[in-house]
């Protein structure tokens, strides 16, 4: 909308009868031209406000260094690849117990970077392992999934002689969730078919935040809490478990396990193909934290991978 300016006071010689009579006049004057330019504008731009409109669709998203909605460049939905990972401590998945075998020093694996979906129902990816949606509308979805969350040997680090081992365990997962544009968030509650027999609580963010047309920020961050019985076959040491390994007894609570973080760069070269870095860690709390089994409260890694993207 234009901006008015208000007119200049009057000279102090003229009389007020006079003032009122050209300050009125004037202000017929403004008001006028300001509605005419108005409606001028109102009629040769509609498709700026459209754009305006489209723009406050997409909010946070990301910063506005695009143009309009159309502008933002899309990654694939689809991927498979594979990534050289480093971390301070060996692990499982991001899904499983922390620390498993308790080996000091850098620590490096390969890991798969899958995520994809068949005729918007059938699903395999590192999350929620291979499943199926229920429900699907690219906004809201529903599903179930069976997964894999791994175990914990005997060693090789001594503190882990006499607590007897944890066999990796099936998984059945089922989850809902919501894409809001800016962010997508999900819950999934997972239930251990072996091992611990044990039951997580998961919450998850994540978005994908565009740089240029060819880099991309993938974000996400989440939290795990576990129940009595995962609590305590992975953190806790029974009578038993305390006189074979020497450890004190501890029992485990249910609450809070775990908050986990990573950001990967994705650099689309082509139309098929990306390289891509990531960062992540995982961070205990709770009686997790306190165990006497492990000794280190945060796990982070850093990884380098690439994949081939289709639609």
């Amino acid at each position: 909308m234009m901006m008015t300016r208000r007119p200049a006071c009057a000279a102090p010689f003229l009389n007020k009868p006079l003032g009122m009579g050209l300050a009125l006049c004037l202000a017929l004057f403004w008001g006028a031209t300001d509605v005419k330019a108005q409606t001028s504008a109102a009629k040769a731009a509609p498709k700026t406000e459209t754009a305006a409109k489209s723009d406050d669709d997409w909010g946070f998203t990301f910063p506005r260094f695009f143009a309009n909605f159309d502008d933002i460049p899309k990654l694939p939905d689809n991927r498979v690849g594979m990534m050289g990972l480093i971390t301070n401590e060996h692990r499982g998945n991001r899904h499983g117990p922390a620390y498993e075998g308790n080996v000091f020093g850098m620590h490096g694996s390969l890991r798969p970077d899958i995520d994809y979906t068949y005729q918007n129902r059938f699903f395999i990816n590192n999350d929620e392992g291979l499943g199926v949606y229920f429900y699907n509308d690219k906004k809201f979805y529903t599903g179930a999934s069976l997964y894999a969350r791994e175990g914990r040997g005997n060693g090789p680090h001594g503190s882990f002689t006499g607590l007897g081992r944890i066999d990796t365990a099936g998984q059945l997962r089922v989850f809902a969730g919501y894409d809001m544009g800016f962010l997508d968030v999900s819950a999934t509650v997972a239930r251990d078919l072996g091992g611990t027999d044990g039951s997580t609580l998961e919450f998850k963010v994540s978005n994908v935040l565009p740089l240029s047309p060819k880099l991309f920020l993938m974000p996400e961050a989440g939290l795990t809490l576990g129940n009595k019985t995962f609590m305590q076959g992975f953190y806790g040491v029974n009578s038993t478990q305390a006189f074979n390994s020497g450890l004190p007894v501890y029992k485990a609570k249910s609450g809070l396990e775990s908050a986990d973080f990573a950001a990967s760069l994705i650099y689309v070269i082509d139309k098929k193909w990306a390289p891509f870095v990531r960062a992540e860690g995982h961070y205990l709390y709770g009686s997790a934290d306190k165990t006497p089994i492990y000794y280190r409260r945060m796990v982070t890694g850093v990884g380098v991978g690439v994949s081939y993207l289709f639609d």
